[in-house]
């Protein structure tokens, strides 16, 4: 905790420059004059500058995201590479200049990736870069390790015994079948925390939103399931020509909803059927 710089920025910093400009706001290491358009509004779930505890003291960036989906559509480690990359060139003209490209700080983006395939379970695998060889060997100094993509795959299972020192301690963070009491014990004796009252807030807090979390998938889920429901019941319906009224009484009856909610379903997906 010591080797941290300054705050912690949560969920505050653009991943797009743009966006930062949009705000009005000049964040640090983002340079205001890149014009990115037509870009979405990602921000990194938390990003940190860290001095190494040595006689140099390094200056490192991290930024670390939690991540539901494995695969949300597209490949993340190319998303961790992407954001690794912005925040390479984000540092120009705060932490280098055009005339000194050695003062390029080194990123990591790490994932905590929950919700893995089985192949990827209980795993942690690094992405850098690394030189090859084409025609000879070069024996002389290069500074290209600039980069890297870690990506902590948990498993579904939610098994605190399983994978390495890391993969426990998270599972047992995010495990929904320990108490909070339990958590606490296994934190204290098993990986020397000390359980002082800010972190028993903390930890209880983790808990509270594990719990919402969960819930919100749940009415997620409810509410897209009355959804299909309603489009089903309107589109058969119509096509067995019931009339209008019929139809909001049979949305009403089998979907538990009032008359005003089967009203906009019947605006929404009538329209469509016919």
């Amino acid at each position: 905790m010591d080797c941290i710089e300054g705050e912690p920025e949560v969920s505050a910093v653009p991943v797009y420059p743009e966006m930062s400009r949009m705000r009005g706001e000049k964040v640090t290491g983002m340079p205001t004059e890149e014009k990115i358009p037509n870009e979405g509004g990602n921000t990194y779930d938390i990003r940190f500058y860290i001095m190494t505890p040595t006689s140099e003291r390094a200056k490192l960036i991290i930024n670390i995201e939690a991540q539901q989906k494995f695969y949300p559509g597209y490949d993340l480690v190319t998303r961790g590479v992407f954001y690794c990359a912005r925040m390479l060139s984000a540092q120009l003209d705060t932490e280098f200049t055009t005339d000194n490209y050695d003062e390029i700080k080194k990123v990591y983006s790490i994932w905590l990736c929950l919700d893995t395939p089985q192949n990827a379970e209980y795993t942690i695998t690094e992405y850098r870069m690394e030189p090859k060889s084409i025609y000879g060997q070069y024996w002389g100094k290069a500074r290209y390790d600039l980069m890297s993509v870690i990506m902590v795959c948990l498993g579904k299972d939610g098994d605190v015994e399983r994978g390495n020192r890391l993969h426990r301690l998270l599972t047992t963070l995010m495990s929904d079948k320990l108490t909070v009491q339990q958590k606490k014990d296994i934190l204290e004796q098993e990986y020397g925390f000390a359980m002082d009252r800010e972190s028993d807030r903390r930890m209880t807090g983790m808990c509270n939103w594990s719990e919402f979390i969960e819930e919100r998938a749940l009415n997620k889920g409810r509410a897209e399931g009355i959804q299909k429901g309603a489009e089903g019941i309107i589109e058969l319906g119509i096509e067995f020509g019931l009339s209008q009224d019929n139809i909001l009484e049979r949305l009403q009856n089998k979907l538990n909803i009032p008359l005003n909610t089967a009203q906009e379903y019947f605006e929404l997906y009538g329209k469509q059927t016919v």
